[in-house]
């Protein structure tokens, strides 16, 4: 895996260096995944791939999404993104709950009509929630190369990041129904759980921001003082302190946030996207200069090695793991895309008419929708979950 993605950060280099117009990083990781999921086949060692593909979802839940999430809150544009909170909101909540319900209906009409697999309310609506995912990506990082236009990034980009959080929470709750004979009642109480849950787990990962920042305050407060008593016979050692002080607060506090929510059996995801927006815009100006770039730097490093093994994984999963293609069909896969298609195009379609309504500047023009309707792709946080349903279904 090392070497993998080791591969795949120089080949990812070396595509940007060639700035090369149809293949992003993200797709030629992927690649690389698929080949050496090829490999593994030929090799016949069914019993690493197994291994790995069961141990994926922790390995991804524990240690890759995480980084991943935090990342995108800490380090992102904040002048634009508060700018346009209230529609990323929107597009978010809103736009992400008539993807479900689309997606969940399609899904089941589908099947009920033996055009796919026959499946339950509940596994059609958890497929819905688990499929409403997004991840631009590739996407993104082609607007930074073509300098895009800010409020799109910011949409796509915000959108992204609530939307993760939000169907991971959803998907939860509706794996958790016990019973379909009284369906609409126990999907009422799914949305119930998903409020509590979601509320509980901004309010942690805000809780603990909060807290590092008065202390971080308080430090900087407290180490200004203390240079100025002792500039002259120890110049350098108590700014060495304070910084590895910094450094490890800011580390250690999304991780203990994420933990605490997970252990109260609420979303880590939402707790640490909280987190990474509230400690770049409270904490990080109480922290030195030389710090705010060592973290940025190992935010981004960590983020993008994470990012990096999850397409590895991806590729790798298509051709090495043991998927049941023979019961799907092979209307399942087509049918699908138009499934998605559909759901995206009425989410953007409906919440940009909404948005549109409360701007009287920089409205949401049709070529925008265009573009967030294509930027809705599914990507690694789908795929982990759908490789988590087995265990719950």
């Amino acid at each position: 895996m090392l070497f993998l993605l080791l591969l795949s950060i120089m080949g990812g280099h070396f595509l940007k260096k060639v700035r090369h117009r149809y293949l992003q990083e993200s797709g030629l990781t992927t690649l690389i995944g698929v080949a050496a999921g090829l490999i593994l086949k030929k090799m016949d060692i069914e019993e690493y791939t197994t291994n790995l593909s069961n141990h994926f979802v922790r390995l991804f839940m524990i240690l890759l999404l995480p980084p991943i999430i935090f990342e995108s809150g800490y380090n992102m544009q904040k002048k634009h993104f508060f700018r346009n909170l209230g529609s990323i909101l929107l597009y978010s909540f809103i736009g992400t709950f008539i993807a479900i319900i689309v997606s969940s209906s399609l899904f089941y009409i589908c099947g009920y009509l033996q055009m796919t697999p026959f499946f339950s309310l509940k596994e059609s609506c958890a497929f819905g929630a688990l499929i409403s995912s997004t991840d631009p990506v590739a996407v993104l990082s082609i607007f930074k190369e073509l300098n895009a236009d800010d409020t799109l990034f910011s949409l796509i980009f915000g959108e992204s990041i609530f939307n993760d959080a939000i169907a991971v929470v959803m998907y939860r709750a509706f794996s958790e129904i016990k019973s379909e004979e009284h369906f609409a009642w126990e999907v009422f109480l799914s949305l119930g759980q998903f409020f509590i849950v979601f509320m509980g787990s901004v309010l942690i990962g805000a809780f603990a921001a909060l807290l590092i920042a008065l202390i971080l305050k308080r430090q900087a407060v407290f180490g200004l003082e203390q240079a100025d008593l002792d500039r002259q016979v120890r110049p350098h050692k108590e700014e060495v302190a304070v910084g590895n002080a910094e450094i490890s607060l800011m580390i250690m506090c999304p991780w203990v946030s994420y933990l605490i929510a997970e252990g109260l059996e609420l979303s880590g995801i939402v707790a640490i996207m909280v987190n990474g927006i509230v400690l770049s815009y409270y904490a990080q100006p109480n922290v030195s200069e030389a710090s705010r770039r060592v973290l940025k730097t190992s935010y981004e490093t960590v983020a993008h090695s994470a990012e990096t093994l999850v397409f590895i994984f991806l590729g790798l999963g298509l051709t090495a793991f043991n998927h049941p293609y023979e019961q799907m069909g092979w209307a399942m896969v087509p049918l699908t895309i138009i499934n998605l298609s559909i759901a995206r195009a009425l989410n953007i379609g409906f919440v940009s008419y909404l948005v549109n309504k409360s701007r009287n500047h920089k409205r949401i023009t049709p070529k925008f929708q265009f573009v967030m309707w294509i930027a809705g792709l599914r990507g690694a946080m789908a795929y982990a979950i759908a490789l988590k349903s087995f265990m719950d279904f």
